[in-house]
């Protein structure tokens, strides 16, 4: 898998969600500095192993960024699983998750 076959898709969905919700507070797309990973054809590896880093994120309150809907937090990554396999993830968190999170908690602990 080239590493355009992986940054296309993740420079793609960033700039539409730029036009969304503005520029990310975070926003790293890098090989770490003296990888053996570096070559194009490496990415999805460098990925999985730590040795390369693609992620923007957007979090509300963050250099005043205000997200709409009750978004907490938006973030696009890409997760590298073997030379040839890497995927695109986009996850949205919401104010209320941490109380969702305990409810979810409790009624599995009464189902014991």
């Amino acid at each position: 898998m080239f590493a355009d076959q992986i940054t296309g898709p993740f420079f793609d969905v960033g700039r539409l969600l730029e036009m969304k919700y503005g520029k990310p507070g975070r926003d790293i797309h890098q090989v770490k500095p003296g990888s053996a990973l570096n070559r194009p054809q490496d990415l999805a590896m460098a990925i999985s192993r730590g040795e390369a880093t693609y992620t923007m994120t957007w979090l509300d309150g963050e250099n005043g960024m205000v997200l709409p809907n009750e978004l907490k937090k938006v973030e696009l990554n890409v997760m590298g699983f073997s030379p040839t396999q890497a995927l695109l993830t986009l996850t949205y968190k919401f104010k209320n998750y941490d109380g969702c999170l305990s409810e979810i908690r409790a009624e599995a602990i009464k189902s014991l």
